[in-house]
């Protein structure tokens, strides 16, 4: 049952991150792929150190899965919190489109 919680509690924590960092951010870069578009933002969200917040997106809109990101001159790596990590050449990168 405390694990329950515990885990409810973190969920919870995460998704408020996810939220409050979406709403007073910028999009910075965009990387779209077969499944969906990472939305790279320009504040640190939940990440620390120099890492920013990056968002994976569906295609279908459904889910969205946060991560952090870090440019490593010709790359780009970025470490979702569901632990999936991918390494983007930094030329596959993309500016925003403006809405």
């Amino acid at each position: 049952m405390k694990e329950r919680a515990s885990l409810l509690a973190v969920l919870i924590f995460v998704t408020l991150l996810i939220v409050c960092t979406h709403a007073t951010s910028a999009v910075v870069a965009v990387v779209e792929t077969d499944t969906g578009t990472i939305l790279f933002h320009d504040t640190p969200g939940p990440c620390t150190g120099n890492a920013r917040f990056a968002e994976y997106i569906t295609t279908d809109g459904q889910t969205r899965i946060g991560g952090c990101f870090l440019s490593s001159g010709m790359a780009v790596r970025v470490v979702f919190l569901d632990g999936d990590v991918v390494q983007i050449p930094a030329g596959e990168l993309k500016k925003p489109r403006s809405t």
